[in-house]
């Protein structure tokens, strides 16, 4: 019962007015809220990523300068008068301790050129080597050739093929006043513009990693980590130092778990975005934390919802005070219909000046109607009464078809014992007919039945017309059995007897075929009459078109008007006609039980 209360309530015009009310308030809003947030969010995201694009492209423009500053020197190295002559010397094999002190002590004076040059090495044509190795001081010790297990000899068939410079990718160079260096280098051959062609050896200036991490990784900055990529994405810089020298397989990723790690964050929110350098031949990947963006836009997010749902709260709290007077009249109006169904008569909705317009409305018609019950009950009762005066004379009257059965019966035999079989026939014939039509003529038949009434009403028109027609009967016996409504079809055969062959001097012939389709029976009746011109024959379509009977062709139409009453529009009617050629009228009827 409590269940039951519920649920009036909720289906209550009140309750499902506000509901209503409140949807067309609500949608829109929250349209118009998720399309903002979703707005700001790619607009934030729009502008975080053209500052980081500007940021990258700045960092790339900042390596590329520092290391052009280090490519200075080098390129004043390559082509030194004295540095060159010094290398011939040693390539020919003349006065080496000399030669090689002389070259060391210009590789010292070189390397304290600038801070981040940790080592300058050159190459000579045999392979062996003359540095300086600034972290160490040594010249008797290459400290990253032996950590990369480099031969001197590829170095120097590598490099000494062009004139162009070479990075070499950074890697663990030695550990100084515990300290860990990082290399990484630049390469070119050696030129003596005496001979061009000469190819004296390779000279290669080593430098400390720290200039590219401390360019792309700017300390004060909380924008997140950078890290340089190699062509082979081996790792050239990075903020944890213990990664470089490694090979990435998947540089994006795992740029990202490394960023997380070192942060020690989750790496959910993080996205990496890279810039390719084309004259490094570097890329430079660039991760982002966007927990922070993301929270602040979820901030400002609730802030929203919540001024939402106060918004929503107080639309609603208007919405039922304007909405609960109007529910108040429309109940009156509910329960005076509650007392009419339940039997109360005699119930009326009292109106007062501050109903609604369109509530007093539906009150005047409910009372209005409430009266014009009373009337119809009193109109029912006195139909009634008629009904069962009409059936009573319905039962008197079947005296009359008795009667006449009982008189042709007699007159069939008074034929008999003059000897008129002829008129006995048709007698029998007439009576047959007369029973048949009489008898339940609304009632549906099996088509077998149907027939033989039609036999006997063809040999009866015979017999009036003393044999002037003759007729063919085709009927598929698999729709014997089919149910269908008597005499529907006769006016149409009648109307192809009396009207097609009137006047006419030739052979008369009328077809009737009937056939069983999928889901409709198919009559056919045929005739090769008179026929119809083409305007009579336009006025008969449109007349069954449009269901009138303005016309000589009754039958027809009547015919037509009694199966639209049994079958409604499933009913098909086609007629076709030529003058002095005859008439063709196909029906399709659709095939329904007895008890319908």
């Amino acid at each position: 019962m409590n269940n039951q209360k519920k649920r009036n309530i909720f289906r209550s015009f009140r309750s499902q007015l506000i509901l209503a009310l409140s949807m067309i308030a609500i949608i829109p809003v929250l349209i118009i809220q998720t399309y903002s947030f979703y707005q700001t969010t790619e607009i934030i995201e729009n502008n975080t990523n053209e500052l980081l694009e500007a940021n990258m492209v700045s960092m790339l423009q900042s390596v590329t300068l520092s290391i052009d500053a280090y490519q200075s020197i080098l390129d004043q190295m390559y082509v030194d008068d004295a540095l060159v002559a010094l290398v011939n010397k040693l390539n020919a094999g003349k006065e080496i301790a000399l030669s090689t002190n002389q070259l060391i002590r210009m590789l010292r004076t070189a390397c304290y050129a600038k801070e981040y040059i940790q080592g300058i090495t050159i190459v000579l044509q045999n392979g062996q080597m003359v540095f300086f190795d600034k972290m160490t001081g040594s010249t008797i010790r290459n400290s990253w050739m032996i950590q990369d297990r480099i031969e001197p000899q590829a170095l120097y068939d590598k490099y000494n093929k062009d004139n162009s410079s070479h990075l070499l990718r950074a890697q663990y160079a030695t550990q100084f006043n515990k300290e860990e260096f990082y290399l990484f280098h630049i390469a070119r051959r050696i030129i003596n513009f005496k001979d061009i062609e000469q190819k004296p050896g390779v000279v290669i200036l080593s430098l400390d990693e720290r200039i590219l991490s401390e360019t792309i990784n700017d300390a004060k900055s909380d924008v997140g980590p950078s890290f340089l990529l190699g062509p082979n994405n081996e790792v050239i810089s990075s903020p944890d130092s213990t990664v470089i020298g490694q090979t990435l397989a998947d540089p994006l990723n795992e740029c990202i778990q490394m960023a997380a790690e070192q942060q020690g964050i989750k790496a959910d929110h993080m996205k990496a975005y890279e810039r390719f350098d084309e004259k490094l031949n570097w890329m430079l990947v660039h991760v982002v934390d966007q927990n922070e963006m993301i929270k602040r836009i979820a901030d400002q997010q609730r802030i929203m919802v919540v001024v939402l749902v106060i918004t929503i709260m107080l639309l609603i709290a208007v919405i039922a005070l304007v909405t609960g007077r109007l529910s108040g009249y429309i109940q009156t109006v509910a329960n005076a219909m509650h007392r009419a169904g339940g039997g109360d008569m005699q119930v009326r909705v009292v109106q007062d000046d501050k109903m609604p317009t369109e509530v007093a409305v539906i009150a005047d018609r409910f009372n209005l109607m409430m009266g014009d019950i009373d009337q119809l009950i009193q109109q029912v009762t006195a139909v009634s009464q008629k009904q069962r005066d009409a059936e009573i004379a319905m039962l008197e009257a079947q005296i009359n078809p008795h009667f006449l059965y009982n008189t042709l019966d007699s007159i069939n035999w008074m034929a008999i014992d003059e000897n008129q079989m002829e008129i006995s026939g048709a007698i029998a014939a007439l009576a047959r007919i007369l029973r048949y039509s009489i008898d339940g003529s609304n009632r549906m038949v099996k088509l077998s039945e149907e027939a033989v009434w039609l036999e006997q009403y063809l040999f009866l028109q015979q017999v009036r017309l003393k044999g002037d027609f003759e007729y063919t009967l085709n009927i598929d016996p698999a729709a014997m059995d089919t149910p269908i409504h008597k005499l529907l079809f006769q006016p149409i055969v009648e109307n192809a007897i009396r009207h097609g062959f009137g006047g006419l001097k030739r052979e008369k012939k009328l077809l009737i075929e009937i056939r069983l389709c999928d889901e409709y029976l198919s009559i056919r009746i045929n005739d090769n009459g008179c026929g119809m011109d083409d305007e009579q024959l336009k006025k008969i379509k449109q007349a069954i078109k449009e269901q009138t009977k303005q016309l000589d062709s009754i039958g027809i139409l009547n015919a037509v008007s009694r199966m639209r009453m049994y079958y409604g529009d499933q009913i098909d009617i086609q007629v076709w006609s030529k003058l002095d050629e005859g008439t063709d009228v196909i029906l399709h009827i659709p095939i329904t039980s007895s008890e319908e």
